[in-house]
């Protein structure tokens, strides 16, 4: 139980400002001595109970002869009276100071410190016990179990100065909070663990695919969650968490991962294949155009892709790609979509693949193409970009920068 106001007057303040109990404390701070009362004896200088004094002053007179019959036992009695006196007298008043002492004692309240600065008072031991466990409580991590526990700041102590006043309806535990902690710089630090349950989805896998570029990515397979039961080990300081770490873990449910296709094709040296978004590189598409004139003159077969037989038009667009390590379908469809696209004309470059209607051919540059038609050249050629009135631009796509 807190100390209130009402529960003040039970102490009394002595001149050290220290507030014992007051039925054992005496105007001067001295403490008093429940034990009987001594008085010198006269002419003896041994102390006696005051009540033998009165004994003697109404004893019988006595003759000579009995006086000094009487005398030399009256001296063996003296001696043995005053070791007697003496060992009551002392028991007496270390019987007395102890049970002063244990009075004065059981009295002061018990006090929760911060860092040695009493904060709040209790009547008994175990109420202030009850508060501190509590406050830990309070200050742990819920639904764990503790390991070990760190309070080096806070103590229980007995208060010998009561100079503290709470209202009963303050509960104690708030009055040690997270932000008082902290402003004083103590800590209740708690190590526990705790098993926890939980969903997971396992890491993603990449699978490099030669055929598609780089920056490029295809999802072939789509995640499933699973179920882990984790025993993890955490350290908490004023209720917060400053460390975690996994102690164990079990598999209740096996997840899947996510499977995803990456490309390599144009990938830039340095990157890594997994992460990279951007474009596809190459060093520069002049070189294909240079090796794809060495095939003019190369028959037009529908469906080749035979740069020594023949080719058709998709044929010969793949191939040379294919001669620099570079994997493009083999469909109109599938280049209109490979690399990135090409705003407009202006901007194409050599290497470049130009997407008609029905029909593919690689830019050269200033204007021209090379590519393979049937007709009459029946064969690969060099023709102006705009070549065949019938044949419009769809769309101007980039593999190689």
């Amino acid at each position: 139980m807190i100390f209130t106001r009402r529960r003040m007057n039970y102490f009394k303040t002595t001149t050290d400002g220290s507030k014992p109990h007051k039925n054992i404390v005496d105007a001067s701070g001295s403490a008093a001595l429940d034990a009987p009362a001594f008085i010198p004896e006269a002419g003896s200088g041994i102390l006696k109970p005051a009540g033998d004094a009165k004994a003697a002053e109404t004893a019988l007179p006595q003759t000579a002869a009995e006086t000094a019959e009487s005398a030399a036992a009256a001296g063996k009695r003296v001696k043995a009276k005053r070791k007697i006196t003496v060992i009551a007298t002392v028991t007496a008043i270390a019987a007395a100071v102890m049970v002063g002492a244990a009075v004065l004692w059981a009295a002061m309240p018990w006090a929760i410190t911060v860092n040695d600065k009493e904060i709040c008072y209790f009547e008994t031991h175990d109420d202030a016990v009850a508060v501190l466990d509590r406050i830990v409580k309070e200050n742990s991590l819920k639904y764990a179990s503790a390991l070990a526990l760190d309070v080096s700041s806070i103590k229980i102590v007995k208060a010998p100065v009561f100079n503290v006043e709470y209202s009963e309806t303050i509960p104690a535990a708030k009055l040690i909070s997270r932000e008082y902690l902290a402003a004083n710089k103590a800590a209740i630090r708690v190590t526990s663990v705790k098993v926890e349950k939980s969903r997971y989805t396992p890491d993603t896998e990449y699978v490099k695919d030669k055929k598609m570029l780089a920056g490029q990515s295809e999802i072939e397979q789509q995640p499933k969650e699973g179920i882990k039961e984790e025993t993890i080990k955490y350290t908490t300081e004023n209720g917060e968490i400053i460390d975690r770490a996994v102690l164990d873990t079990n598999i209740l449910k096996e997840g899947t991962p996510k499977i995803i296709r990456k490309g390599v094709i144009g990938l830039p040296e340095g990157e890594d294949w997994r992460t990279y978004e951007g474009l596809p590189a190459f060093n520069d598409g002049t070189d294909m155009i240079k090796d794809a004139k060495n095939y003019l003159g190369l028959r037009y077969i529908w469906g080749g892709y035979n740069l020594n037989k023949g080719v058709d038009c998709v044929g010969f667009v793949t191939e040379m790609y294919k001669k620099f390590g570079i994997y493009l379908p083999r469909s109109h469809s599938g280049l209109r979509k490979a690399g990135v696209a090409v705003p407009s004309i202006s901007q194409a470059k050599a290497g470049d693949i130009i997407c008609y209607n029905g029909h593919v051919a690689l830019y050269m540059g200033n204007g021209k193409v090379i590519h393979a038609t049937r007709g009459k050249s029946n064969n690969v050629h060099i023709s102006k970009v705009n070549y065949n009135k019938k044949r419009h631009i769809i769309t101007i796509r980039r593999v190689v920068q």
